[in-house]
């Protein structure tokens, strides 16, 4: 399963009904009954959310929490995924969410975690919401 910034920015910062069903996948994935993934450029989206709303240092500390999940990989982005990108893009996603779909390719991953309704245009993948 890959993690969509949506997921980490609710999980983390918010108490909402999906902040809770966020923060709930993210104990299970601390714990090990799930596994997931998500890329440096997941990591950038959620980092730039906090620090523009809380401030560096919330940005630091939410970094701090998702760099010790065990159970979470953190994908680079190579030249190929750049490639795929640009496909995905022709294809009508926007230039982050074909990122994403680029880096789960590469990662033969086809379930996506987030409440974006753009990755169900993607006949490769299914999304699925946080619960």
């Amino acid at each position: 399963m890959f993690l969509d910034a949506n997921v980490l920015i609710h999980a983390y910062g918010m108490s909402d009904p999906k902040g809770q069903a966020c923060a709930s996948l993210m104990a299970r994935i601390i714990t090990g009954e799930q596994k997931a993934t998500t890329s440096v450029m997941v990591i950038n989206e959620v980092l730039y959310y906090f620090s523009q709303s809380d401030g560096t240092q919330r940005a630091k500390e939410v970094w701090s929490n998702i760099q010790n999940i065990s159970n979470l990989k953190i994908l680079s982005v190579n030249e190929e995924m750049v490639k795929k990108a640009l496909l995905y893009m022709e294809n009508g996603l926007d230039t982050t969410d074909a990122f994403h779909v680029a880096v789960m390719d590469s990662d033969n991953t086809s379930v996506i975690c987030s409440y974006d309704k753009a990755f169900d245009k993607i006949k490769t993948i299914r999304r699925q919401e946080p619960k």
